[in-house]
Formats: C-alpha cells, structure tokens, sequence
C-alpha cells in the first residue's frame, strides 16, 4: 500500500516513505539507500526472483532486465506437520471456553487492524476478539471491550489459537497478496 493505493513498484521515495512507517525512519533510511545503491549489482548477479503471487511478480516486473533475471510465482504454504503436534490445546492467551474471533497479523495499518477494531466495537456481541500480532512503532490504537491482544507468540500456539477460534479475519485494506494466516487458518478448518 503507498499512500492509500496499490504500489506499481519499488522507487526510492515511495521505498522510503513505506519502510519509515515500519522501521522507523533510520532504519528505512539505511535499508532504502542499501538496496538502491545495489541494485545494478542484482540485475547482474540474481538469477530468478521469487514472488508469493502473480500480483506481486507483475509489481516487481522493472526488477527483471531483458535476458537476466526471471520472476516465478511460489504461494505460501504451511507444512503438513505444523497442524499435526498437538494443535488442538487451547493456548492460555485465549478465553478459556466459548468461541472467539481471530486476528494475527502485524498490527499495523496496512492490515486493517484499525477497520478490525472499529468494526469489532460495533458488532455489539459477548463473543471475545483475540489479536494475536507484532505491533509496529507507528501504528497507535485503543482497544475496545472485549478484546484480547498478544504480542510475540510462539508459532505452534497461533496455531492452536486458530484451531479452537469460531472464526479468522484477515481485514487487509490492501491487495495483500498471500498472507499465510489465512492459510494457517484454512488449514486449521476455520472460515
């Protein structure tokens, strides 16, 4: 997302402005400059770029050059064993009975989390919000009544989180383009 629509590609402005909001502006500052003072040195030197979808591929399509290097679409996935070592636990962050609502994910604006938060406060519903997630520098929120939030939980208990959720929500408010926590909810039989 750069500034409220789709990105069409990297640029060192646009590269800037979008990792300050998630680094902090030194480390966007080091980061940003690295990768563009390299650049000539990776058309030359990579061989194929992974990308998660074909919208992010068709994003990063000025990345290739003529003969050099290809884009090749891999998906996500989840291993099959991460749904298999005892999955089903209830994990200790989560209410101890009853259904509850998912989200994990950055908690960050690019996620939704403050749609999330608004729409939660006016459903009017006894049915708990659980936010499982890294919280980003920049993004400031208030939580309303009802909800839950952790922060740096071990993956296998997201995991058992989202086996005994109701349901998951993935409130991206841009072309998020594959995130894993819809397939680790999928996969964990969860709408």
């Amino acid at each position: 997302l750069y500034k409220g629509g789709t990105c069409n590609g990297p640029g060192f402005a646009k590269c800037l402005h979008c990792a300050s909001g998630q680094y902090g502006v030194a480390r966007a500052t080091a980061l940003t400059t690295g990768l563009t003072l390299t650049r000539p040195l990776r058309r030359r030197r990579v061989d194929r770029y992974i990308a998660v979808s074909t919208a992010v591929a068709r994003a990063c399509s000025s990345l290739i050059d003529g003969d050099h290097a290809a884009i090749e679409v891999i998906p996500p996935f989840l291993k099959d064993e991460s749904l298999e070592r005892g999955y089903k636990a209830r994990p200790d962050f989560v209410p101890a009975t009853g259904d509850y609502i998912m989200f994990a994910g950055a908690l960050s604006a690019h996620k939704g989390i403050h749609i999330l938060l608004e729409a939660y406060e006016a459903m009017d519903t006894e049915v708990p919000l659980v936010i499982v997630g890294l919280r980003n520098a920049a993004t400031t929120f208030r939580l309303p009544d009802g909800v839950i939030a952790v922060e740096n939980v071990a993956h296998d208990k997201v995991l058992s989180a989202w086996a005994n959720s109701a349901v998951a929500v993935v409130p991206s408010c841009w072309p998020d383009p594959s995130p894993l926590t819809a397939i680790e909810a999928m996969a964990a039989g969860r709408p």
